[in-house]
């Protein structure tokens, strides 16, 4: 974790302006610089490789498949870092008497949960990295619509559901991911070195502005001023006013700016590096399971489904998803009815949004198909276009057009448009902040 820490601070600090940024009664230099670093993004301490780490394409905010009024014909196999909203409204049709059902949904990680319970911040880096294989389950829990004719109920039914991702290695400190961030090590190794030359230049220039000694008795004079620790833990605070005070026309602080600047050429080229590894991982394959219910009251209709996901990234812009999943409707008075279900989705990315995570999120176009056959029902076919549009960071808009071959429960026959809206809560509130 170490190094990735170290990446986040000091890619930071190069961009960082230090005028009027006084230290607190409790820093020393380091902390100061650290506090430098978390300030760039207003305030936050959000370490981008995390913020890079949940926005793969491919992670699924939105409802699950077995949603009557879902976008998603296709499941994939991750989900948000977090947690995510999905409200699905009704679908849209020539015939203006014909509705999908709604529906809407919440899905939540286990880690959200954990970070809850313990009352950490869901972006602390520490636990965030100590704490992998929490991200690795998540829960959802929802309502649908229901017919009468359809579900033998009208009250709306429950929706639950659990998903497991038991092949990780997208995730970007899973053991495989680790294995391959390593390989920065090498590289990151100058950049170390010059954050060290860094940070002692910056001491001796607040030295050499209040001391402002002679070649003579430097050596002498700037090793008392350490051994004084007038960049410790509190003598910090009061040096650096000293300091502001001292370099009336503002030329140290200046050239401070300056060396941060010359300091972030180095970064630019490792960020860029990272980058590049982050999405070398966000293609590798991954495989889930998940379980879904749905529960509804007196003698409606209860749906269950056990789904295994698998995802395969084919480009930095493409992504290939498969379900393969058994389907079992609880009819209560009649005959209940088995049905196994295949589908596939390609997805592609027409554009990528910004990687600070602040801005909106990539624009996803993405063609599906599903088959279904079972016991005591006519086999199904459904094929679906969809285009994922970002309003803003943590917010956008799946709207999807899907054809069905004939009528199922859930499902019209024919062409059908359908809108979703989907909410990264965590990332709607990083916007706000």
């Amino acid at each position: 974790m170490k190094h990735h820490t170290k990446i986040s601070v000091v890619a930071l600090l190069a961009c960082a302006s230090l005028r009027a940024q006084a230290p607190t009664a409790s820093e020393d230099i380091h902390a100061w610089l650290m506090r430098r670093a978390a300030a760039i993004l207003n305030g936050r301490y959000d370490q981008p490789v995390i913020l890079e780490n949940g926005r793969g394409f491919a992670n699924q905010n939105e409802s699950t498949s077995s949603e009557g009024g879902s976008t998603s014909l296709v499941d994939q196999s991750s989900t948000s870092d977090f947690a995510s909203l999905a409200l699905n409204l009704a679908g849209l049709r020539q015939s203006e008497t014909a509705t999908a059902p709604k529906s809407g949904s919440v899905t939540v990680t286990a880690y959200s949960i954990l970070a809850a319970a313990k009352g950490k911040r869901l972006l602390d880096p520490l636990f965030y990295q100590q704490n992998t294989g929490w991200r690795r389950v998540s829960f959802t829990i929802g309502t649908e619509e229901s017919k009468l004719d359809e579900h033998l109920t009208d009250k709306p039914a429950t929706n639950l559901g659990m998903k497991f991702v038991f092949k990780n290695d997208r995730d970007v400190y899973s053991g495989k991911a680790l294995t391959a961030m390593n390989e920065l090590r090498a590289t990151f190794g100058s950049v170390i070195v010059g954050q060290a030359s860094l940070s002692d230049r910056i001491q001796r220039i607040v030295f050499e502005t209040l001391q402002r000694p002679t070649s003579a008795d430097y050596d002498k004079l700037y090793a008392a001023f350490i051994v004084s620790k007038a960049f410790a833990n509190p003598g910090w605070a009061a040096t650096w006013t000293a300091f502001v005070g001292a370099d009336t026309n503002g030329r140290a602080r200046d050239e401070i700016e300056t060396l941060l600047s010359n300091f972030s050429r180095p970064l630019e080229r490792h960020t860029v590096l990272l980058r590049e590894k982050v999405h070398e991982l966000q293609q590798a394959p991954q495989w889930a399971i998940a379980l879904s219910s749905k529960q509804r009251e007196e003698n409606g209709v209860d749906e269950y489904r056990a789904e295994l996901i698998f995802d395969k990234g084919l480009s930095t812009r493409a992504n290939w998803s498969l379900n393969g999943s058994f389907d079992f409707r609880d009819f209560q008075t009649t005959r209940d009815t088995r049905a196994g279900r295949l589908a596939t989705e390609f997805q592609f990315r027409l554009y990528e949004g910004s990687s600070t995570g602040l801005m909106p999120g990539s624009v996803v176009l993405s063609g599906s198909g599903e088959h279904k056959a079972g016991n005591g029902m006519k086999p199904i076919t459904r094929g679906q276009a969809k285009l994922v549009i970002p309003i803003m960071s943590g917010v956008s808009v799946p709207l999807a057009w899907s054809y069905a071959s004939r009528a199922d429960v859930n499902v019209l026959p024919g062409s059908q448009l359908r809108l979703s809206i989907v909410i990264d809560p965590v990332r709607l509130a990083l916007r706000s902040q």
